[in-house]
C-alpha cells in the first residue's frame, strides 16, 4: 500500500518532469522507472521467500488432477469470480478517473507542487491503509464473509454517489473518497486471506495440497479483471463518442462520470451477489483448520 501511495500520488508529476511537458515521452519514461523498481523488488521477494508448510510426502497428484479439484471447488469458483469482478471495477474506475479530473471537475489546485489528481489519490490511499488496518478487528467481530460482503456493499453505494457530486465541490469530493476508501480497505487483506481458505478447503476435501495453483489461478482472475476493465474503458469512451481532439460533449461527460461511479458500482454489486455462493464461514474454517493440523502432525511423525 505504501508503494501504491507513491505511484498513485506522484505518477502524473513524474510524467510531466521526465517528459519535459510531453506526455508521449513522459508516460513511457515513468512506466520504465516503475518497471525497473518492480523487477528489483520481485527479485528480492523471490530470494527471501521460504516454504514453511510441507506437503504430505505420500501425496501423488498432477496438474490435471489439481485443475479438476479446482473445478469441483465451489468456494474457489465464487472467489475467482469475485476477484475478476473487483478488478474489473478497479481498472475501469482507475482508468477513467484522470479523464474525470481533466474534463468534468472545475476545481483550482489545492497545492502548487502537486495536482489535485495526485492529492485525491494520496488521500484515498491513506484512508485505504486505515481500512486495511481495520480488517482484523472487523473480521474478529463479524467474520470474514460478512465483513467482506458488507464492505463491498457499502463501497458500491458510496461509489455510485460520485454520480451526484457537483463539479465544483472540493469538500464533497474528498469526503466521499475518504468514506469509499475506508469501506473498501478491509476487503483487500480479506480477499488474500480467503484465497488461502479455498486452498485449505480443497486439501481438506481431497487430501491433496495444491496451494500454489489455488493462489495462481485466482491471481490470474485478478489480472483477467484488470485486462477486461481496461478494455471496457476504451470501449465505453468510444461508445460515448469521446475524442481528445474535439470539445467534450454532454454525452461524453455523462459517460466519463458513469465510468467512475455507476458502472463500477454495478460491477461491485454483482460481486456482493457472488459472495452468497461462498460457503466458507468461520465455523467451517475452524473445522477445516483443526482437521488439517491433525493430518500434518501425522505427516511429520
Amino acid at each position: 500500500m505504501g508503494a501504491t501511495f507513491i505511484v498513485n500520488t506522484f505518477t502524473v508529476n513524474l510524467v510531466a518532469h521526465l517528459g519535459g511537458g510531453d506526455s508521449k515521452i513522459g508516460y513511457p519514461a515513468t512506466m520504465a522507472l516503475w518497471a525497473i523498481l518492480a523487477v528489483v523488488f520481485f527479485t528480492i521477494t523471490f530470494a527471501f521467500t521460504k516454504e514453511r508448510v510441507q506437503p504430505n510426502p505420500q501425496q501423488h497428484s498432477s496438474v490435471w488432477q489439481d485443475l479438476s479439484d479446482l473445478r469441483h471447488n465451489g468456494p474457489w469458483i465464487a472467489l475467482f469470480s469475485l476477484a475478476v469482478l473487483i478488478h474489473i471495477q478497479l481498472a475501469m474506475r482507475g482508468g477513467a478517473m484522470l479523464y474525470y479530473f481533466n474534463y468534468c471537475l472545475h476545481l483550482n489546485n489545492i497545492f502548487d507542487w502537486i495536482d489535485n489528481f495526485g492529492v485525491f489519490n494520496g488521500v484515498g490511499l491513506i484512508f485505504t491503509i486505515i481500512g486495511v488496518a481495520l480488517a482484523k478487528p472487523l473480521v474478529s467481530r463479524f467474520g470474514k464473509r460478512a465483513t467482506f460482503r458488507t464492505c463491498l456493499f457499502l463501497s458500491s453505494i458510496l461509489m455510485a454517489g460520485f454520480a451526484l457530486l457537483p463539479p465544483d465541490s472540493l469538500y464533497m469530493l474528498f469526503g466521499l473518497q475518504i468514506l469509499l476508501q475506508l469501506a473498501f480497505g478491509p476487503t483487500i487483506p480479506i480477499l488474500w486471506s480467503m484465497m488461502a481458505d479455498v486452498a485449505d478447503y480443497s486439501e481438506w476435501m481431497t487430501g491433496r495440497r495444491s496451494t500454489a495453483l489455488a493462489f495462481a489461478s485466482i491471481i490470474f482472475g485478478l489480472k483477467l479483471g484488470l485486462g477486461v476493465g481496461s478494455w471496457f474503458n476504451g470501449a465505453l469512451l468510444e461508445n460515448f463518442h469521446y475524442s481528445p481532439t474535439a470539445p467534450l460533449t454532454d454525452t461524453s461527460r455523462f459517460g466519463i462520470v458513469s465510468m467512475i461511479s455507476i458502472f463500477p458500482a454495478a460491477v461491485l454489486m454483482i460481486g456482493v451477489v457472488a459472495l452468497f455462493a461462498y460457503r466458507l464461514d468461520d465455523v467451517l474454517m475452524n473445522k477445516i483448520e483443526n482437521g488439517l493440523s491433525s493430518r500434518r502432525a501425522e505427516h511429520n511423525l
